[in-house]
C-alpha cells in the first residue's frame, strides 16, 4: 500500500532523483537548496508517494495562490513526478487526490498545472485529461538569463 506524507528536509536527498525524472537535471546540491527553500514556505506543500519498503513512487508540489480573476484560493501544482519503476499502478492518481483534498481543506475552487508541449509530455497530458483535467490555456515564457 503506498503511503502518502509530507516531505520533511530530511527527505531532501532521496527527492533529488525524483528531481531530476521530472525533467530538470541540476547538480544534487543545487536541487537540494531549492528544496529546503520550498520547505520553509507555508504557501508551498510537497507531498511523497511512499512504497511499504520506504522507496519514494512520485512527488507532489503545489502553492495555494489567490487570483486577481476571482475572490477565491487555487491550487497550482508546480511538480508532479512519479518515479520511473513506480508508473502506471495510480501514483500520479493518489497524488492529485491529496491536493483535490487539500483544495477542498482550503476551500479553494480550483486546480492548475502546466505541463510542456515536448513529446514526452504527451502521456502526462492523456493522464491529466484522464482524471478529469482540461486543456484551458497556452503557456509563453521568455528567458531573462
Amino acid at each position: 500500500m503506498i503511503q502518502i506524507r509530507p516531505a520533511i528536509e530530511e527527505d531532501i536527498t532521496a527527492m533529488v532523483p525524483l528531481i531530476h525524472e521530472l525533467g530538470y537535471p541540476a547538480p544534487a546540491e543545487e536541487i537540494e537548496i531549492r528544496l529546503k527553500n520550498i520547505l520553509l514556505l507555508k504557501e508551498f506543500k510537497t507531498l511523497l508517494a511512499v512504497t511499504p519498503d520506504g522507496q519514494f513512487a512520485g512527488m507532489i508540489g503545489m502553492t495555494e495562490n489567490y487570483g486577481y480573476e476571482h475572490n477565491a484560493k487555487y491550487i497550482r501544482v508546480l511538480a508532479l513526478v512519479t518515479a520511473k519503476d513506480c508508473r502506471n499502478m495510480g501514483v500520479g492518481k493518489l497524488l492529485m487526490t491529496e491536493a483535490e483534498k487539500w483544495a477542498a481543506e482550503i476551500d479553494a475552487y480550483m486546480i492548475v498545472l502546466t505541463s510542456g508541449l515536448r513529446d514526452e509530455r504527451k502521456v502526462a497530458h492523456a493522464f491529466y485529461q484522464h482524471i478529469g483535467y482540461e486543456i484551458k490555456s497556452a503557456g509563453f515564457v521568455k528567458r531573462l538569463r
